[in-house]
């Protein structure tokens, strides 16, 4: 599990980096918005944002989030592309493919799932992208961490 910060509840999009435990996380975003809120330099970005700047407002909390990579599920990914060739090949050709991939077994589609997803690795195709999960605010004031419900 990866964390990220960010500066409202539930936004859409994160900046920055991610980082290996939530205690990082969090000792990661006091430390930018304390400096961020001293002002002394307007420098764009907090947590890479470039939507806020420190000459615009103090922040006085920040979010934590999991940090979730959508994993390929390459079974299906197999199941589907050999039930779309065999409709294909129905279309085309008629009865005489009606059975074409329907005895495809469990060994066989995890094999084919398998080979598509080393193919997706291999030609850096996995998901770089990720979605937030749970989130706990952090309020700079108190040190008090709330989870978002």
């Amino acid at each position: 599990m990866k964390y990220a910060l960010g500066l409202e509840k539930d936004q859409e999009l994160y900046y920055g980096n991610q980082y290996d435990t939530f205690e990082k996380a969090r000792e990661a975003g006091t430390k930018q918005v304390k400096e961020f809120n001293k002002g002394e330099k307007d420098y764009a970005g907090v947590f890479g944002n470039p939507m806020f700047r420190s000459s615009d407002f103090p922040i006085t909390k920040f979010y934590v989030v999991e940090a979730i990579t959508p994993d390929i599920d390459s079974r299906t990914i197999a199941e589907d592309l050999t039930a779309g060739l065999s409709d294909d090949m129905y279309g085309n050709y008629g009865e005489v493919a009606e059975e074409y991939l329907m005895d495809m077994t469990d060994e066989e589609t995890k094999s084919l799932g398998d080979t598509i997803y080393q193919w997706f690795k291999d030609h850096k195709r996995l998901p770089d992208f990720w979605v937030a999960g749970k989130q706990v605010e952090i309020d700079l004031a108190t040190g008090k961490e709330t989870p978002v419900l």
